[in-house]
């Protein structure tokens, strides 16, 4: 059983400590979005590390 939040996929998933992401048809749109923002948010935690 999966319980909630409902909301839009993208909606709000900053504020979780884990995520479960699955992308599949229609879903990989988001799924992609998600997996960019991360990426990109990795990136530019770790080159204000590097510039400290």
């Amino acid at each position: 059983m999966i319980k909630g939040p409902y909301g839009a996929p993208a909606q709000n998933y900053k504020k979780y400590d884990i995520i479960l992401l699955i992308g599949l048809g229609i879903g990989a749109t988001p799924f992609i979005s998600i997996l960019k923002d991360l990426l990109k948010n990795l990136k530019d935690t770790s080159s204000q590390v590097l510039n400290l």
